[in-house]
């Protein structure tokens, strides 16, 4: 079905400025009105279910594709047309107070009020586990699907308000100082309070209320304790991976649809963000320099995951271990996030003259436990604060330079050279400009994973896939002559040195022989053997020690070069000619390798630390996603002007 983005944003900013003596007054109101809803979807896409592959069955997720074997299946009919609306309202005052000519003084403080969703035909929810209750209003107890209180075992329906109350409290004072220092040296420093944003794009309520009471009963199947079905026969198959009954498949009834819920907290509290910086600045050589420290520091930012978590130990895994045993999920909001972030920047900026230029260094540093997930995709709920390198889908650079260059050429009347030219010989010469953009920056992180190859339940959570450990005393990053884009990361080289290349492993005379072990294994493995080839997979009652994001991506060199003339035929029309070139030196940069290390083949083969390999999935960026540039590109173009 065709689907459409009926949003609405009604908003009222009204502002006020006052200046009185040395002071500069302002206050000023924000309201905004927020719809979406009616023609076919509220608040994203519908979700008519889901399929995952984890590698299982085959070792390699992608091949369980393509076998059309998913370890989890889901199917829904979410409720559609249906209208939902936020409120949205600020109120904030500054001064400007200029205390000395050399001191001044920002200061204010403003106040959010983030209104809670509210759909207009009140079908919501919430769970609460503590009770083990599913809360619904009163007006719409007669509107649950009867066959959804069989389906959630012991939890029990209750009547209540389950839409948590908005956070009041969002106060949010803001600070701001500029001093003049002997020989033109400025100091600024600032701080502000902000809150983190909940409605429309961050609508954790939108995505909670896709199932539930009230839908048409998604359903989803998984079975990760290998319980239901004969070894190496998945219970979920295309063409049909929902099991209606016993298959030749199964050892005994396929596993029931499970439900999911979500669990909001009663009281939403909007999560912190401090922001503050501290600059020196100073002109030297007619050259603005500017050295800074920028600071953030987001604490109890509101998340959400699945709370029906086994703890990882050597128990096997077992549904009744869970929380809510019946339950598939219960997807519960945490204000546990926090990300932290610190940056040195050094500017060099010219505003004058013949060549101009504004260049700048940054070094930086990005810690967050926010998406800090295992390889399976699922978030530990038994994780806390750790820094886990940068964020997940490759968080940000360490270092990066970027500069802009413009230079007027100095050629023609009134110009260092041919200043006495003709008018023919100046109309040709003069008014030639060359503008530079370069960007040079580190690579992007991202995570050494591995999938067990031998169907292990390496932590005890019913997970296959995760971070890998890291071997004591090794090198996960290669570098300079040691880093090639066949070898991306230390990664394990090894060889079958049987007659035929093939007969080696588990459940043969010849083991494989590793020329490099690498700087990982799977969890438990022995360091002698780091992938478990030769040995057979351990349970190890926890997950990988690796840290998330901690290898370098491609690094990024991206230079653009455009030429620009402007002819005046007449006092009123002009006409100018552009050449622009991307990708000046044609540099291709290409997205991070296959971080998994059991994507691996003998003699050094298969795709883990494969860069630009697309027998493998790797490919060179052709967009501008990160500002990489596939290829070279020149564009040239005339416009008149009058």
């Amino acid at each position: 079905m065709g689907v459409s983005d009926n949003a609405t944003d009604v908003s009222l900013i009204d502002d006020l400025t006052w200046v009185k003596g040395r002071h500069t007054w302002g206050f000023g109101e924000t309201f905004t009105r927020v719809w979406n809803g009616k023609d076919g979807y509220t608040g994203g896409y519908p979700d008519f279910g889901s399929f995952n592959f984890d590698g299982r069955y085959s070792g390699f997720s992608y091949a369980d594709f393509l076998l059309g074997y998913p370890e989890y299946a889901e199917r829904s009919s979410p409720l559609l047309d249906r209208s939902l609306s936020t409120k949205v309202f600020g109120l904030y005052f500054t001064d400007t107070f200029k205390v000395t000519p050399k001191l001044t003084l920002n200061y204010g403080l403003r106040w959010d009020y983030e209104g809670m969703p509210t759909y207009a035909d009140d079908l919501i929810y919430t769970f609460n586990p503590a009770k083990n209750e599913v809360i619904v209003p009163a007006s719409k107890l007669s509107d649950v699907n009867p066959l959804f209180p069989s389906l959630i075992g012991n939890a029990t329906i209750v009547t209540g308000n389950p839409k948590p109350s908005a956070d009041m409290g969002n106060w949010g004072p803001r600070i701001g100082v500029a001093y003049r220092l002997p020989a033109n040296l400025v100091i600024r420093g600032g701080y502000g309070l902000y809150w983190q944003r909940y409605t429309r794009y961050l609508n954790g309520a939108q995505e909670g209320y896709t199932e539930g009471p009230f839908w048409p009963l998604a359903d989803n199947y998984s079975d990760p304790n290998f319980v239901f079905h004969a070894p190496g026969c998945p219970p979920f198959q295309f063409p049909n991976p929902f099991p209606g009954g016993t298959s030749t498949c199964s050892l005994g009834p396929a596993p029931p649809g499970g439900q999911g819920l979500t669990a909001f907290p009663t009281h939403w509290h909007n999560g912190s963000i401090n922001n503050y910086n501290l600059t020196l600045e100073r002109e030297i050589a007619h050259i603005g320099w500017r050295l800074s420290y920028i600071g953030s520091r987001s604490e109890n930012q509101l998340w959400s995951l699945n709370a029906n978590q086994k703890p990882p130990n050597l128990t096997p895994y077992s549904n009744t271990l869970l929380p809510f045993p019946v339950l598939s999920y219960v997807n519960e909001f945490f204000n546990r996030g926090k990300a932290h972030y610190d940056a040195l920047q050094v500017e060099a900026k010219r505003k004058e003259g013949f060549v101009t230029f504004d260049a700048h260094y940054v070094l930086g540093s990005d810690l967050t436990n926010i998406d800090n997930v295992d390889g399976n995709n699922v978030a530990n709920a038994f994780s806390s604060w750790v820094p886990g390198g940068n964020p997940g889908n490759g968080g940000d650079t360490r270092n990066r330079f970027t500069a802009y260059t413009v230079w007027s050429l100095p050629f023609g009347r009134g110009r260092r050279f041919l200043k006495n030219a003709s008018p023919a010989v100046n109309q040709l010469v003069s008014g030639w400009t060359v503008q530079t953009i370069s960007e040079v920056a580190s690579g992007w992180f991202f995570s050494p994973y591995f999938c067990s190859t031998q169907g292990v339940d390496y932590s005890g959570t019913g997970t296959f896939c995760g971070l890998a450990d890291v071997i004591p005393g090794t090198k996960p990053n290669l570098w300079g002559k040691h880093r090639t884009y066949d070898r991306w990361f230390n990664t394990a080289i090894y060889t079958c040195p049987a007659p035929d290349g093939v007969s080696c492993g588990l459940g043969t005379n010849t083991p494989y022989v590793y020329s490099q072990l690498g700087a990982f294994m799977i969890p438990g493995c022995p360091v002698t053997d780091p992938l478990c080839l030769n040995t057979v997979e351990p349970m190890v009652g926890r997950f990988g020690n690796a840290q998330e994001n901690t290898l370098h991506g491609d690094p990024l060199g991206n230079h653009q070069l455009s030429v620009a003339k402007k002819f005046n035929l007449t006092e009123r029309v002009g006409l100018t000619y552009t050449v622009m070139i991307s990708d000046l030196f044609n540099t291709p940069h290409y997205y991070n390798p296959d971080g998994y290390i059991t994507d691996s083949a003998p003699n050094g083969g298969g795709c883990v630390g494969h860069i630009a390999a697309y027998s493998c999935g790797q490919s060179a960026e052709t967009g501008s996603e990160y500002n990489h540039a596939g290829f070279r590109s020149i564009a040239m173009n005339l416009r008149v002007s009058f």
